[in-house]
């Protein structure tokens, strides 16, 4: 089962700051967890949005599509390693790319990403921050 497929779940509830993106009451299948899934749109803009989490939980991690190609978003990059377990990534029809992980440890990771082009052009790169607590 594709970790992306969202379960009903009973009164779980996610944190996240209000500059973040949408936080769900689901429990997501695949992250072998039973804490409430937070979700994470990466933007190229500031300030940076933030989600928090517990360890055990899932993050969903959303990248734009690429202005250029529409489909070519590079994956999610995790700074530090350690933090965060990368369960499944996959690319959206319509281009989105998502991928999932589970919180492993105490911390805070930045996940970042950018855009596969052939030139040398300067290209956006999406960030954000999640904080396990």
């Amino acid at each position: 089962m594709v970790c992306g497929a969202a379960l009903l779940g009973a009164g779980l509830t996610a944190c996240s700051s209000s500059n973040s993106g949408t936080a769900t009451t689901a429990t997501t299948a695949g992250c072998h967890t039973r804490a409430a899934t937070v979700r994470l749109t990466l933007s190229d803009a500031q300030p940076v949005p933030v989600v928090r989490t517990v360890p055990g939980g899932c993050v969903a991690v959303s990248v734009p599509r690429s202005p250029f190609t529409g489909s070519a978003t590079e994956p999610p990059r995790v700074t530090p390693d350690g933090r965060l377990h990368l369960v499944s990534d996959t690319v959206q029809a319509g281009g989105v790319r998502v991928a999932y992980y589970r919180a492993l440890r105490t911390g805070t990771v930045t996940v970042s990403s950018t855009v596969r082009i052939d030139t040398n052009l300067a290209v956006p790169e999406w960030s954000g921050l999640v904080v396990i607590v």
